[in-house]
């Protein structure tokens, strides 16, 4: 339950005309002060508890009173005409202190107290010094982590015996205003007691959002270690900007655009390649417990026309147990390069894993 400051104007004028009426106080619109947001302030500080707060919606719904609590993502506001009203802290785009504190009703003259006269100081008298209190600091909001590792193996004994393994750990930093993601996959094959494939893959990137737009600036790293290719590692850099097409609960696209290098190591070509990076992230909810996630890197040689690498990958997630965040994953990944022999050119990886997340 919602209101804006002008809805929640009214309810306060009829409130106080009932009020009146009855005869239990004075409470006219305009017989108290009136309140403005003032400086922002932070649901994660402990000191926000008690405060008189405008608190901005993400629909630009303003609704203001006292924080009464935050806890499991619910804010819980006392309301002076409402009552407590609980917020999902998801849903606030801003909270702001009150210029002017929870309103007071004015005491009628009967009512007050005399002054009591303050007693002077006697000569050589000692007086405890009055201390300062301390300013309180803001605590900057803890950053949020996700972590998941996966897990794929298979293989068959008879009349050939194989093996495929398969290990992955990805995680991610989300603070205010800054997005960290690392991932790392590692893959072995072996048929007749043979490795047949053996390739490892390093890959970090962090977004820094753009103040009041959907843009992000990224910058991106990367490197592959693959026993079977002409080179002994692969190493690439590069930046750029990221917009962000739907950024909702269930919906995540974003697509990117750069330039950066990459550089053979151990190869037959050590020099740096200038390269044009694009790419695209799309993460869909599509039950409560199944989710399609896509990816997709293109990086085109700015030097030779026509010489590319790519990098496209597709998964379907079943959510298995939610208490322990165990999930089943299905997908596969397509990986490709020009700059190689032709026979080696395509890699398409097809994988079963169990995911754990913390």
């Amino acid at each position: 339950m919602f209101t804006d400051v002008r809805k929640e104007a009214l309810l306060h004028r009829w409130f106080c005309v009932a009020v009146a009426a009855a005869g239990l106080a004075p409470c006219a619109i305009g017989a108290q002060p009136q309140s403005q947001p003032g400086e922002r302030v932070s649901i994660n500080d402990p000191q926000v508890i008690g405060t008189f707060v405008f608190i901005t919606l993400e629909n630009d719904d303003v609704v203001r009173g006292i924080i009464v609590r935050v806890e499991g993502g619910v804010l819980t506001l006392q309301h002076e005409v409402l009552g407590d009203l609980e917020i999902q802290t998801t849903r606030v785009v801003s909270v702001s202190r009150a210029t002017v504190q929870r309103p007071q009703v004015p005491i009628r003259p009967e009512e007050q107290l005399p002054e009591v006269p303050v007693k002077p100081p006697i000569a050589g008298e000692e007086t405890e010094p009055q201390t300062l209190p301390e300013p309180v600091v803001e605590e900057e909001p803890e950053a949020v982590w996700n972590s998941r590792i996966e897990i794929g193996i298979n293989g068959s004994q008879g009349n050939a015996e194989r093996l495929n393994g398969q290990l992955a750990f990805r995680t991610t930093r989300v603070t205010e205003g800054t997005r960290l993601a690392f991932d790392t996959t590692w893959r072995v094959n072996t048929a007749e007691g043979e490795r047949v494939a053996n390739r490892l893959t390093l890959n970090a990137r962090n977004d820094w959002d753009l103040p009041d737009s959907d843009w992000t600036l990224f910058l991106q790293g990367g490197s592959e270690f693959d026993e079977f290719r002409e080179f002994d590692a692969r190493v690439s850099a590069g930046a750029g900007f990221n917009y962000r097409f739907f950024d909702t609960e269930d919906t995540k696209f974003s697509a990117r655009i750069g330039a950066g290098f990459s550089r053979d190591i151990g190869g037959l070509e050590e020099n740096a390649v200038p390269e044009l990076i694009t790419g695209f992230d799309l993460s869909h909810r599509l039950t409560e417990r199944q989710r399609f996630v896509a990816s997709g890197e293109l990086f085109p040689d700015l030097d030779e026309t026509g010489e590319f690498r790519s990098v496209l990958s597709a998964r379907w997630e079943y959510k298995l147990d939610a208490a322990t965040d165990l999930s089943l994953a299905i997908g596969l990944e397509h990986r490709y390069d020009t700059q190689t022999v032709n026979d080696s050119r395509t890699d398409i990886d097809y994988f079963v894993r169990l995911v754990l997340g913390f």
